[in-house]
Formats: C-alpha cells, sequence, structure tokens
C-alpha cells in the first residue's frame, strides 16, 4: 500500500522518492545504528516538528514499522495481507494462509541493503534482549502508570534504562 508509505509518492503507477522524506527515513536507520530506540528516535522527531505522514504523530511504533519495513531498500514482500470475505472487505494479516511473494529491485531504494539487513539483525537482537530484561525485572507487572493505569514496560534507550507506559499524549493544545 503505497498511500502511506512514508519517503514516496506516487502517481499515475509511477513510485518516485520524496527527497525530504527520503532523507528523515536515511536519519531514522542511522540513527537506530547509532544505538537510539524506537522510543527516541520517536521524540526526537516530534521534537525537531518533522511531519509525520497523513498529518500523524512520531510513535515508537511508527518509527518500528518503518525500520521493519523492505520497501526502503527496494524490495516488496506481497500479500503481507489479505481479504478473506470480499463483502465485509475486512484486511486480515496473512500468516500463512496464503502464499507471500519477495520481489527485488522494484523501486528505487531509500537505503542499501547492507545498511537494512544490519538493522533487521539489531531489531531481532533488540527484541531477544529486551524480552530477557523484562521477564527478569523484579518489578515485571506491578508497575502502573500514574495517568493511564498501563503496565510499565523496562525499555532501554542510549544505553539508559527507564520504565515507560508506551502512551504518548500529543503535544500543544
Amino acid at each position: 500500500n503505497w498511500r502511506f508509505m512514508y519517503g514516496y509518492r506516487i502517481h499515475k503507477g509511477i513510485i518516485r522518492m520524496d527527497a525530504e522524506e527520503a532523507a528523515v527515513v536515511r536519519w531514522v536507520f542511522q540513527s537506530y545504528l547509532n544505538g537510539y530506540g524506537t522510543t527516541e528516535i520517536a521524540r526526537l522527531l516530534r521534537a525537531s516538528q518533522t511531519p509525520c505522514y497523513c498529518g500523524g504523530m512520531w510513535t515508537p511504533k511508527r518509527v518500528l514499522d518503518l525500520l521493519k519495513n523492505e520497501k526502503y531498500a527496494g524490495n516488496a514482500l506481497l500479500q503481507k495481507k489479505y481479504v478473506p470475505d470480499h463483502l465485509s472487505k475486512s484486511e486480515k494479516i496473512n500468516h500463512g494462509e496464503l502464499p507471500k511473494y519477495f520481489s527485488e529491485g522494484t523501486h528505487e531504494a531509500i537505503i542499501g541493503a547492507e545498511q537494512w539487513e544490519r538493522v533487521q539483525a539489531l531489531l531481532r537482537r533488540r527484541t531477544r534482549q529486551l524480552s530477557f530484561e523484562q521477564n527478569q525485572s523484579p518489578f515485571a507487572g506491578f508497575l502502573r502508570c500514574g495517568d493511564c493505569g498501563r503496565a510499565m514496560v523496562k525499555t532501554r534507550t542510549a544505553g539508559e534504562i527507564y520504565y515507560s507506559c508506551g502512551s504518548y499524549k500529543r503535544d500543544g493544545p
């Protein structure tokens, strides 16, 4: 779905790179490789008032989705989602119900394949590490956010450890 791809524009079936947004994508990938986490990257993007796609707000989930998307390396994984019932038109994530197809070099890449692979390896390593640390935390399941009541999650950003709820409030009025 190219309509919401940050860094690209599609017009009459032709995919073109948006230079300003592509620079942000490159910065996000490099920042992640430099040790920043998705929470810190999202905070920096909000602080610098970098526009997000569709007028939304940068969140750790949006940064993570950007980092995981193979399209930034010029490739496309097809049939990630499918419509099982054409009457309701509701989409479902494809967990193997249908075959997926990987196409290389389908469009101009914003980042190189090597950098994308390094980020994917780092994402896997940090996910395993965070999962282990959360299971080892003596506070797991006990700490709750004073604002929203959600369970607090142990997070590591740039070497610092802190607890957060993941609830983000929009800056401004």
